[in-house]
């Protein structure tokens, strides 16, 4: 299901918190793309900048060449520096023509991240409403446990469905990440138990030690938040962008 179509379905609070979230990475992640493509048409620029350089310096190395009446193999060797020159500003032009129809279609990206997280953003305030105003009937009203118990299934169902899609369409971004987290995990979670165990031996010959022996109490826990942290600096992929 699309980000339009989720939107249009009317989503739950913590659906349309999980969209965001994805919608943000998705955002971090164009946003280093940006900054790399910027960084190299700047350095194909630059490198285009040298080799006009270069060949207005052969050039004139040409004609004065060619004024003195260098020998002939002279004159060849500085016509065969300036094709390979010709050739290099060719295929620098069409590297920095490529870069930039790519940093192009990535900025685009980047404002369609922002217009769906303004349309996100605008749809959590409809859903919140007024702060004080009553959206519903009050949980011991008649009404409030009859609508619950004749909606509970349907409502329920929905819920579930809408973070099921959300969560599959998020986790298919990560795929390329989960051999890497699930490595990160059990080397964390291996040096956690070694850790723990050296701290514990310490603890029992030096009391004063016990304190700094809880650091390494939990090492699951350690490992498991270090693996879900390496997850962030990443995002989806483009083609999420829909």
């Amino acid at each position: 299901m699309g980000t339009t179509q989720a939107l249009a379905a009317s989503p739950s609070a913590n659906a349309l918190a999980t969209l965001a979230d994805s919608w943000r990475v998705l955002r971090s992640r164009l946003a280093t793309w940006n900054d790399t493509l910027t960084r190299r048409a700047t350095q194909l620029a630059q490198a285009a900048e040298q080799l006009e350089v270069m060949r207005t310096t052969w050039s004139a190395s040409r004609a004065k060449a060619l004024d003195s009446r260098a020998p002939a193999p002279v004159i060849e060797r500085i016509d065969a520096t300036l094709a390979a020159i010709v050739t290099a500003q060719r295929d620098a032009a069409e590297r920095l023509t490529h870069v930039l129809g790519v940093q192009d279609r990535v900025v685009r990206e980047i404002a369609r991240c922002d217009d769906v997280l303004s349309k996100i953003a605008q749809a959590g305030a409809t859903l919140a409403g007024p702060l004080l105003s009553r959206d519903s009937f009050p949980i011991w009203s008649p009404e409030a446990r009859t609508l619950m118990s004749t909606d509970l299934g349907g409502r329920l169902h929905e819920s579930v469905g809408d973070s099921v899609e959300l969560t599959r369409e998020f986790l298919a971004g990560q795929l390329a990440r989960v051999p890497l987290q699930i490595g990160l995990f059990v080397g964390v979670l291996v040096l956690g138990r070694l850790a723990r165990a050296g701290a514990r031996r310490r603890a029992e010959q030096e009391p004063g030690e016990q304190a700094t022996a809880l650091v390494f109490e939990l090492p699951v826990s350690s490992a498991l938040v270090l693996a879900l942290f390496r997850a962030h600096p990443g995002t989806p992929s483009t083609s999420a962008c829909r």
